[in-house]
């Protein structure tokens, strides 16, 4: 079953405005426990616990490049990676967040972190410890 939660379409930014009550309501709906959402709006929607999993911006910005993205969405998202703002979105929204760098580690290794953060509530990967802008020249970067 496929469901559509978009508003309208942002042309400018070449995506689609979701309709972030309507998702939260139909997730709300499903009445699992535990129920695992995977999205960029899932921290949105009233979680008990977010996971972020996070990539180094030079990384991000090489896989979106591989995947077909143009270079305005792909600033964009390497940008908000570098300064925390889903993680930051998160922890206004969420008393349980985590963070994951994936940058280094395969699928199968962040499937483990994620694991036994629902299982254990890892501390190991409690937010704070992912700091980018440190890592990059940052007037170097932008020019990039």
């Amino acid at each position: 079953m496929e469901k559509k939660f978009f508003l309208e379409k942002d042309k400018e930014r070449d995506s689609h405005v979701v309709d972030i009550g309507a998702l939260a309501k139909w997730v709300r709906s499903l009445n699992r426990d535990p129920l695992i959402v995977e999205s960029h709006y899932s921290h949105l929607i009233a979680p008990d616990t977010v996971i972020v999993l996070r990539t180094h911006p030079d990384v991000l910005k090489k896989r979106l490049r591989e995947k077909g993205f143009d270079e305005k969405k792909i600033l964009e998202n390497a940008e908000a990676e570098l300064v925390d703002v889903i993680l930051l979105e998160s922890m206004d929204v969420c008393d349980d967040v985590y963070e994951i760098d994936t940058t280094e580690r395969t699928p199968e290794e962040v499937r483990d972190c994620i694991l036994s953060i629902i299982e254990e509530g890892a501390s190991d990967f409690k937010p704070g410890k992912i700091d980018w802008l440190s890592k990059v020249n940052l007037g170097e970067y932008l020019r990039r």
